[in-house]
């Protein structure tokens, strides 16, 4: 879907060289999207020739562990007001996670339909 190709672009260059190769499937690389080992993980499945089920495995095993993101309450105000202003323009659930780095901003959705939406609302022709 239009959506599932969106998202695979949000995966680093390499990643994406790999997948516009042949050398990793879209089944390969859905799991890494938003990963912090993506090109890790896309390296080690091209050598082990892992397959899509087993890259899917290996990406949540990382997510299993990690720690649960902050709060609303736990962001510095403006943040949070900003993640709520969001949430009430987008009608969806949006949550932000600091990091070193800066952060991580997520748009969560229910099933196929709400991501479409989704994806209008943020991406309007």
């Amino acid at each position: 879907t239009l959506a599932n190709s969106m998202r695979l672009l949000s995966l680093p260059d390499k990643v994406q060289a790999m997948l516009e190769s042949g050398r990793l499937t879209a089944g390969q690389a859905r799991p890494l999207v938003n990963h912090d080992r993506a090109v890790a993980l896309a390296v080690r499945a091209e050598r082990e020739k892992l397959s899509a089920r087993q890259v899917e495995k290996l990406a949540q095993q990382r997510t299993d562990t990690k720690k649960p993101s902050l709060p609303h309450e736990a962001l510095p105000p403006d943040w949070a007001q900003l993640v709520a202003r969001l949430q009430e323009e987008i009608r969806a659930k949006v949550s932000l996670r600091l990091t070193q780095k800066g952060g991580v901003l997520s748009f969560h959705f229910d099933d196929q339909n709400s991501l479409d939406k989704l994806v209008r609302t943020l991406l309007p022709d």
